[in-house]
């Protein structure tokens, strides 16, 4: 099990992204998955699961580019296996602001442009492999936290 986040002193209430990172980091290397290989062109629905885990931990970096740093407890439930925390939290701050903030910050941040590039890219993917998959999961997946921060992207970086 997870030991609790000692918060630090001081600062009761947040915590600094590189401590968030250093313990998902730790906690990721004791509790490995076993990587799924498949012959049939890649239809497995192990396929859609990893582009799943790699979407939920890559709104972690947008969220860290977004905003200084979560609150503690947030951490402490997304290291507790809360994976889809960082997507709710991204679409629940969804508005004009955050919109502009995203546009701006994909247009100036070469860094931040490559997460958003990355995330579209791989969300795109997670479709396509539910359509040649042909199990009718489209579109829940876009339905989701996970689809609604893809749709909220694009929205805001096309302006």
């Amino acid at each position: 099990p997870l030991q609790p986040l000692k918060q630090p002193r001081g600062k009761a209430q947040h915590m600094k992204w590189r401590d968030i990172l250093s313990a998902a980091d730790a906690h990721a290397s004791t509790h490995e998955q076993p990587q799924h290989k498949t012959s049939n062109g890649g239809d497995d629905p192990s396929d859609s699961v990893q582009i799943i885990e790699t979407l939920q931990a890559m709104t972690v970096d947008l969220n860290r580019s977004l905003e200084k740093d979560p609150p503690v407890k947030l951490v402490q439930r997304y290291l507790e296996g809360e994976r889809n925390l960082f997507a709710k939290r991204l679409v629940s701050m969804e508005n004009e602001n955050l919109h502009r903030l995203i546009r701006e910050k994909y247009q100036k941040d070469k860094e931040f442009q490559g997460y958003v590039d990355r995330y579209i890219s791989q969300f795109r993917m997670l479709l396509e492999s539910s359509q040649k998959s042909g199990d009718g999961l489209k579109e829940t997946y876009r339905a989701s936290e996970t689809g609604q921060v893809y749709t909220m992207l694009k929205r805001a970086i096309k302006g």
